[in-house]
């Protein structure tokens, strides 16, 4: 059996030892894995290794003639003294594209207009899509992302056309975006397994260090500086104790949606 694959800009037919193949993450389904072994010129030695090197990364995979896209898990080469042909050895896995064409959760059914699938360090499953829903699901959406999940967090998510079964996820950082028909959404979503307080803390802070903390540092100061003024205000009798309480409880109804406020974007895109 044989791979055909793109290197250095030539298709090279290469013979392909089957090892034994890994279940995807993300479906389930086996993903074949395969040993290359192949001679090149000396001359081509350096940029194939290159190559290969670069192919260790999803995004920069190999393609080959049949559609499929193939990572580097190792690679290695050797030669003699005088050698005109380098040998070239690299095991390689099959890349699985991912594409869900509805994603469907806490009652809402959403098309992806753009999405993705990582697995972060083998611990699980995190989804980037971007959603342009009407203005009814929108609303519903938005009462979800918004919605404080103490208790529990995590709800089903059916990826259609990647898995049938759902798998418990939690929302992460999800941004939005102004159009001319209502919002955009870029939902971020991560699964149950291999999910952990520390990887959520962290998570949080490296998504939002450091406007968070100086925004948390200026809204202290803010609230402190309220709530003198409130005093002051009700010492001189320019407010009664009612009037006090109808302004706080405005201010806390405010608090409440005011935090997705910060997770506005101008272009959605920048985030992908």
């Amino acid at each position: 059996m044989s791979l055909t694959l793109n290197l250095l800009g030539l298709d090279r037919d290469l013979p392909v030892e089957e090892l034994e193949p890994r279940p995807s993450p993300h479906t389930g389904r086996p993903l074949r894995h395969v040993r290359v072994r192949f001679r090149a010129p000396a001359v081509d030695s350096g940029g194939i290794t290159d190559a290969l090197g670069q192919a260790r990364d999803a995004k920069q995979a190999l393609s080959a003639s049949d559609g499929s896209r193939w990572v580097v898990a190792s690679s290695s080469y050797s030669y003699a003294d005088g050698d005109r042909r380098h040998l070239h050895e690299a095991e390689l896995r099959e890349v699985e594209e991912i594409r869900a064409e509805r994603l469907e959760l806490l009652g809402l059914t959403l098309v992806p207009t753009w999405y993705k699938e990582d697995v972060e360090d083998g611990l699980g499953i995190v989804i980037s899509a971007r959603v342009d829903p009407g203005p009814v699901v929108e609303a519903a959406l938005e009462r979800e992302v918004a919605r404080e999940r103490d208790d529990d967090m995590y709800f089903d998510v059916r990826r259609a056309g990647v898995a049938d079964t759902p798998i418990r996820m939690r929302f992460g950082r999800c941004l939005w975006q102004k159009t001319d028909h209502g919002r955009a959404h870029l939902l971020r979503l991560v699964s149950e397994t291999g999910d952990s307080e520390e990887r959520r803390n962290g998570l949080r802070a490296f998504l939002r260090e450091p406007e968070f903390s100086v925004a948390a540092r200026k809204a202290a100061t803010a609230q402190a500086g309220f709530e003198a003024s409130l005093e002051e205000l009700w010492a001189v009798g320019a407010l009664d104790g009612e009037a006090v309480k109808r302004i706080r409880g405005r201010v806390e109804q405010s608090l409440e949606t005011g935090q997705r406020q910060l997770d506005e974007a101008r272009e959605l895109e920048r985030f992908f």
